[in-house]
């Protein structure tokens, strides 16, 4: 099994290099664990304000800040002010931009989360496709975070969405094809979905498509867990 470049859009490759989603997805997988609301907060601004309609997402980044404050004796700390500037970037691009640098967040988390368990950008990245020892493609479709250890013959592979009704029954059979042609490879693998739905939404988008069981679930409550490997 190998990792290969995917020919995304240039939309979509300009929405995953732009310095504010970038530093959004950083500072939340950096802070996941030690403020832990802070994820479902910024999840919940991202699932409602959209390109079409955000007129009031600086009152709400406005109304964090404040809370933040008060809750630091009179500063938020500086993570939280870089963040809320960072998101008030990001919402100050056009409508479409903002759409496409609101997936970009996920697949970017995703990212940030996994990586680090790796040993170069060649074996962990956004908008990669698997391809077998014949270089036959194995998905069709660029996969959103993948991840290769060659050296211990280990694959991880999972689709992003900010919600979790844009899960499409074609990303789900792109992931089990993925993971059964790791088997005859010899590779382990382990693939999932990363939603910022509650984990139990996404189980029951997962059932109503009729996906095979070895797609795994990262939602809300979950997605801290993708900072530790699958295969310990």
């Amino acid at each position: 099994m190998k990792l290969v470049s995917a020919e995304g859009s240039q939309q979509q490759q300009y929405a995953l290099s732009n310095t504010y989603a970038r530093n959004v997805a950083h500072i939340l997988a950096e802070h996941i664990e030690d403020a832990p609301d802070l994820l479902p907060v910024i999840s919940e601004i991202l699932q409602k304000y959209t390109g079409h309609k955000h007129e009031n997402v600086t009152n709400k980044l406005n109304s964090i800040g404040s809370l933040y404050e008060k809750e630091s004796d009179g500063e938020a700390p500086d993570y939280i002010i870089n963040l809320l500037s960072a998101l008030e970037n990001v919402y100050q691009c056009s409508a479409e931009q903002i759409d496409r640098l609101r997936g970009a967040i996920v697949e970017l988390l995703g990212r940030e989360l996994i990586c680090p368990r790796y040993r170069t950008s060649g074996e962990c990245a956004n908008s990669r496709r698997f391809v077998n020892s014949r270089n036959e493609e194995v998905t069709i479709q660029e996969v959103d975070v993948a991840a290769i250890s060659y050296l211990h013959s280990q694959l991880e592979g999972y689709e992003c969405k900010i919600k979790s009704a844009s899960v499409m029954h074609d990303d789900c059979v792109d992931l089990a094809y993925l993971a059964k042609k790791s088997e005859e490879e010899s590779y382990q693998a382990h693939v999932g979905i990363i939603s910022l739905d509650p984990d139990k939404m996404i189980a029951r988008r997962l059932n109503r498509l009729d996906t095979e069981q070895c797609i795994q679930v990262y939602g809300i409550e979950s997605i801290k867990e993708l900072k530790y490997s699958p295969f310990d």
